[in-house]
């Protein structure tokens, strides 16, 4: 009797357990006991783990709306750019939030709450959403929703690319300026009295650096020799927080160096070594101002007025367009683009001999990511600072608008008629099919002419 109830006792204290467990916390597939369940859930002093953001039929402290409570928007992007703030660059969350509005508009978020569109409902949402759109602008669009869903609302992305979505189509080459705009912008901008436009001309027709770069480029990227003039652009772009994490490494041309020390003459110009290149300066009167007189003159009412520069010297990419945007009003030259231009620096370098081989020479001039992981070769056999900048001056002299100049003195060995069509060539006039038969025409007439022999 006495072990019979010793065993029974035993039998109920085990049952009492599991009635405080759910069976599959307590038990294992096969039946048994799962020891590790039972010790890590049977203290009920102990506090629960924190549940994952997003974790269907749990609400969280971080979470920006309950579950049930209807989406915010406003709050959603605020979030997002909380979360992203040192994961992108540049303009990517703007431009982020602003395809999430689109989307949140068009599906008319604000209707439901995170547990509404948790499942399928927020997955027919936004592919209803991408069915509006343009093919090639699916898969930004879809990027751009996922990246505000997972961080800004907190949720699983309920779209799988490689199922749910066609295969996006090759993307489209941008089309390449001819050199007779480049040439209308070279005629009037090579002697433009403004220092600050000229040196930005100078800059974006040489270099073709993106709008970040060129904001961010500081006085202590430039190198001077013991002359006091300027030689090479030394540039990280992960200290520097460019766009990606690419290296400029780029000489300075002679016509370059001339526009820098130009703008370093401005008044109220402040060259010191942690100043950018070009700092903010307004386009209407063209002074400059500092960042104690922006701050004082902040306008409380408006909308965002808690948004302060970071840096308030430096200029804005999006001020940079405008400054841009005010040469085309000035000289009434065709509109191009700063992204245009580097198309058209990418261009001058292949044809001045910058090739595969040596990619990764006019990568470093344009801050360009060359990919060195895809080659072996490319990876370990990099150049030296040195190498690329002593190519970079064998090929392009002058820089690739030093391309556009050609000077030619005619000798009495050369033809006029040759010297005539090298010009319409290098002009864009004709082809290097039509430059080929002119010149196999011209040398057939040469011949044609036979010389009297004096005997």
């Amino acid at each position: 009797m006495e072990q019979a109830d010793s065993d029974g006792d035993a039998r109920r204290r085990a049952y009492r357990m599991v009635d405080k467990l759910t069976l599959p916390e307590a038990f294992t597939s096969d039946g048994s006991v799962d020891e590790e369940n039972t010790l890590s859930q049977g203290n009920r002093n102990e506090p629960e783990p924190e549940p994952q953001l997003g974790e269907s039929g749990k609400k969280t402290s971080d979470s920006i709306n309950g579950d049930d409570s209807p989406l915010n928007i406003e709050k959603i992007l605020i979030r997002f750019d909380e979360i992203s703030r040192n994961r992108y660059r540049g303009g990517t969350p703007k431009y982020y939030m602003w395809w999430f509005r689109r989307f949140a508009t068009h599906a008319n978020l604000e209707r439901y709450n995170r547990r509404q569109i948790a499942g399928n409902q927020g997955k027919k949402m936004i592919l209803g959403f991408l069915s509006t759109l343009p093919k090639r602008s699916v898969k930004v669009a879809n990027a751009a929703i996922k990246s505000v869903w997972r961080r800004g609302i907190g949720l699983p992305y309920p779209i799988e690319t490689d199922i749910d979505l066609d295969r996006p189509p090759k993307a489209m080459p941008r089309s390449v300026p001819p050199d007779s705009i480049i040439r209308e912008y070279m005629a009037k901008l090579n002697n433009e009295n403004d220092p600050y436009l000229r040196a930005l001309w100078m800059i974006k027709a040489n270099y073709g650096w993106r709008p970040q770069h060129t904001c961010k480029m500081k006085w202590r990227n430039v190198e001077f020799d013991e002359n006091g003039m300027p030689v090479r652009f030394i540039g990280d772009g992960a200290r520097e927080l460019y766009k990606n994490n690419s290296v400029i490494i780029a000489t300075i041309f002679p016509d370059v160096a001339d526009a820098l020390l130009q703008l370093r003459k401005m008044p109220g110009y402040d060259s010191s070594p942690e100043k950018p290149i070009f700092p903010f300066r307004y386009i209407a009167t063209g002074k400059f101002v500092s960042s104690e007189a922006i701050i004082a003159n902040k306008n409380p009412r408006r909308k965002y007025p808690h948004h302060i520069r970071l840096t308030p010297t430096e200029q804005k990419p999006d001020d940079l367009r405008t400054h841009w945007e005010s040469i085309w009003e000035k000289y009434g030259v065709q509109k191009m683009r700063m992204c245009d231009i580097r198309h058209w620096v990418s261009k001058a370098c292949k044809d001045a001999g910058l090739t595969e081989k040596d990619q990764d020479v006019a990568c470093a001039l344009m801050g360009h990511d060359p990919a060195p992981g895809i080659n072996m070769q490319n990876w370990y056999a990099t150049k030296s600072v040195e190498e690329i900048i002593d190519l970079q001056k064998l090929r392009l002299p002058n820089g690739p608008l030093g391309t556009l100049r050609v000077d030619i003195q005619v000798t009495s060995d050369i033809p006029q008629e040759i010297a005539k069509l090298w010009l319409k060539y290098s002009n864009g006039e004709i082809g290097t099919f039509d430059l080929t038969n002119e010149l196999e025409s011209i040398k057939n007439r040469q011949l044609q002419k036979t010389p009297k022999m004096e005997l």
